[in-house]
């Protein structure tokens, strides 16, 4: 039980992660047409698995959903 509620956090951050992650993609186009260009934004999380995951330290078994949210993280951020 204790290995599911850990994989549920985990997918829980990604999510938020990914949902930080695509505000700042908005607001950083937006000051880059206004002409402010911005240097790279580090993202940072508290969660070891969700980072392990997104970084590819560590393999995820969870749906599909989760892993297009996973990829446009790695995308985006490469």
């Amino acid at each position: 039980v204790i290995h599911n509620v850990m994989g549920y956090a985990a997918k829980a951050k990604v999510i938020g992660i990914f949902m930080n992650a695509k505000e700042v993609v908005a607001i950083r186009k937006c000051l880059t047409n206004l002409g402010h260009p911005q240097g790279p934004t580090d993202i940072t999380t508290d969660n070891s698995t969700s980072c392990g995951i997104v970084t590819g330290e560590m393999k995820q078994k969870m749906a599909k959903a989760f892993d297009m949210r996973k990829d446009w993280i790695i995308n985006c951020c490469n």
